[in-house]
């Protein structure tokens, strides 16, 4: 029985691990008068996002698929697992072109080259979505 729960425990701690979810925190996006939270993950490329705030710049669109904006210098993505199959809502960061990216639409197939910070809600997304050339405003939460 011991056993049992120290395997259980085992599985749980790596759970958390890998989810990230220890060190998660909320950050704020602005656009234009309203405000909204987007939960980041707890990975090490969220938690070097959020050190790298506020950041306030457009977003554009990446076809149907996706709304993006540049980083320059590149995010630090850290040691975490690269490979990564996106839901819409979900704030990620693209390596080879170092974009932040937020997914309009879901199901998409796993790429080794994302790695996903975080998500944000529908109402959050469809601001997004109708931002058009607004600067997007992402800062820390106080």
């Amino acid at each position: 029985m011991k056993m049992k729960r120290m395997v259980a425990a085992a599985a749980a701690a790596g759970i958390a691990a890998v989810s990230g979810a220890a060190g998660a925190e909320t950050i704020s996006m602005t656009i234009g008068a309203k405000t909204f939270d987007v939960e980041m993950n707890g990975t090490e490329a969220a938690a070097n996002l959020v050190k790298r705030l506020p950041l306030s710049q457009p977003f554009e669109n990446f076809g149907k698929l996706e709304r993006i904006t540049y980083l320059k210098p590149a995010l630090d993505t850290g040691k975490d697992a690269l490979t990564a199959s996106p839901k819409r809502g979900d704030l990620a960061y693209y390596i080879p072109w170092g974009n932040l990216c937020v997914f309009l639409i879901g199901g998409n197939a796993p790429s080794d080259d994302l790695v996903i910070l975080g998500h944000m809600e529908e109402e959050a997304l469809v601001a997004l979505e109708k931002s058009g050339t607004s600067r997007v405003e992402l800062r820390q939460k106080k």
